[in-house]
């Protein structure tokens, strides 16, 4: 799998977990957290670009496939690594932790999939699960105080 082929099932799979299958619904903060978590997969700046435009114009041609097509592949190359094992489990309660989602039941199970489809020990899993859940809110604060931040500035009286 290339960088660029990961970073588009990546995004995809994050897309659709943050917006219920809407894989072109873009929130500025939600898109900023997957290219941070993508950063974290060393992927270039132009890169991430790349993958996200990429996405973008498949599904605007109907060409992203299933997002079970991009589980199985992201799962395979992760599975080639302890490390990315944990770090694809922490990135995907990240994504669906940032702004406190609630998950129909078929963004459940492919979470919880990911345990048996990587292998996972449920401790480990959950090691990995609480990680990412700490990012979120880590992130959500820094986003808030962004927020405010600009808030202030734009109205200084």
């Amino acid at each position: 799998m290339t960088t660029l082929e990961f970073g588009v099932d990546f995004f995809y799979l994050m897309q659709y977990l943050q917006f219920k299958g809407n894989p072109t619904a873009c929130d500025v903060f939600d898109h900023a957290v997957v290219d941070l978590l993508l950063f974290q997969w060393e992927l270039t700046i132009e890169e991430v670009d790349e993958a996200h435009r990429l996405a973008v114009k498949k599904a605007e041609n109907n060409q992203l496939g299933n997002v079970t097509d991009a589980i199985v592949r992201l799962t395979k190359y992760a599975s080639e690594d302890a490390g990315r094992k944990m770090q694809l489990v922490a990135d995907l309660a990240t994504v669906v932790s940032v702004q406190k989602y609630n998950l129909t039941d078929a963004q459940k199970n492919i979470v919880d999939g990911f345990q048996g489809l990587l292998d996972v020990r449920p401790s480990e899993f959950q090691f990995a699960i609480n990680r990412g859940i700490e990012l979120a809110a880590e992130l959500a604060v820094i986003g808030h105080q962004f927020a405010a931040a600009n808030r202030i500035r734009a109205n200084p009286n």
